[in-house]
Formats: C-alpha cells, structure tokens, sequence
C-alpha cells in the first residue's frame, strides 16, 4: 500500500527451496504488493507439508501484512491485510 506516492519497489519474486526441488510463486500472488521489507518475514511450519510465509511492508506511512499459505510445495492463498 503506498500513501500520495509512486511504489519504489514491487516483489519481483518470491523462491522456497525444499528438498525435492523449487517452487516459484505464481505471480498473481506477488502483484500490486509494494515496498517489500525483508527484514520482517517469517516462516513457519504448519502441519504436514504446510508453510506459512508472512510479511511486514510499507512505505513509512501506509503498511499492511500479507501472509501465503503454502501446501505440499503448492501456493494455495495470500492474505492480505491493509489499514492496521
């Protein structure tokens, strides 16, 4: 989300390394995300083969949370949470 400016940065990508290979996120779940923050993503391991990918970005004044859920190497949703 970006107040009163032009994104400087949109998520050009997004990799998870797993033993048996790499899933490359589809990109209708990276687009219109902006100001990606590296510093504020987390990982977490659900049940079975389930990850949780979440992040923190903005622009300094507008943020918002996103979070993928990623089943059997596959990218099932993204959650986006905006105006916290």
């Amino acid at each position: 989300m970006i107040d009163n400016n032009i994104p400087n940065k949109e998520y050009e990508s997004i990799t998870v390394k797993y033993p048996a290979g790499i899933l490359e996120f589809p990109t209708a779940y990276i687009t219109h995300l902006y100001e990606p923050n590296q510093n504020n993503v987390v990982v977490a391991l659900g049940k079975g083969n389930t990850l949780f990918i979440s992040t923190q970005n903005s622009d300094g004044a507008g943020g918002y949370y996103a979070v993928w859920t990623v089943e059997n190497y596959l990218v099932k949703s993204l959650f986006v949470l905006r105006d916290f």
